[in-house]
């Protein structure tokens, strides 16, 4: 985590989250699969005191973070009452790891419960796929929104967590692939 200053420290829970900056370039070189230089990090804001301190810790940090890397964000609330910490970077482990230390954030603030995803979306022979870290798992899987908004691609979600699957630590349970509608990718 020296993209914040940080050092990573013992082991935790979302180090997990790191394999896909791992996996990134083969992702590319070996499956053509490509970032699209985003990622969106959801989250259930509090109304306390101790969450408005996070939430300017996290500021701090992103504003270091696009000073010292070029990472953009932007911060914005969705209709289900959730926020979005939107960032975009030409260079993915950059991203990768601005998601970590936030998490990270989270984590010293006794707020872990109140992360729910980071998105990684990718483009895929044509088609958005969108790789899901849970919080609360600790897995990712694939969403593959289909371009009418409301169904997904079943068939080719298992297929890419089949053929992905030695590369992340992969969601088992089909169960909690939650669909994640309207990221708001274009907010950064």
């Amino acid at each position: 985590v020296a993209l914040f200053g940080r050092g990573r420290g013992t082991a935790n829970a979302d180090d997990a989250i790191l394999a896909i900056a791992i996996a990134e370039p083969k992702l590319s070189a070996a499956h053509q699969m490509f970032t699209t230089g985003k990622v969106g990090l959801t989250y259930k804001p509090t109304d306390s005191d101790f969450f408005s301190d996070l939430e300017s810790e996290m500021r701090k940090l992103l504003t270091a973070g696009e000073k010292m890397t070029g990472t953009r964000y932007n911060i914005v609330s969705d209709k289900y009452g959730y926020r979005w910490i939107m960032m975009a970077d030409d260079q993915f482990e950059d991203l990768v790891m601005a998601v970590y230390a936030l998490g990270q954030s989270f984590n010293e603030h006794g707020c872990r419960n109140q992360l729910l995803a980071a998105v990684f979306p990718f483009t895929y022979e044509g088609k958005d796929v969108e790789w899901i870290y849970t919080y609360k798992h600790g897995r990712f899987y694939p969403f593959v929104p289909g371009t009418d908004g409301q169904h997904r691609d079943n068939n080719l979600e298992i297929g890419l967590s089949d053929k992905i699957g030695k590369l992340l630590p992969m969601e088992k349970k089909l169960t909690q692939w939650y669909a994640l509608w309207g990221v708001p990718f274009d907010a950064v």
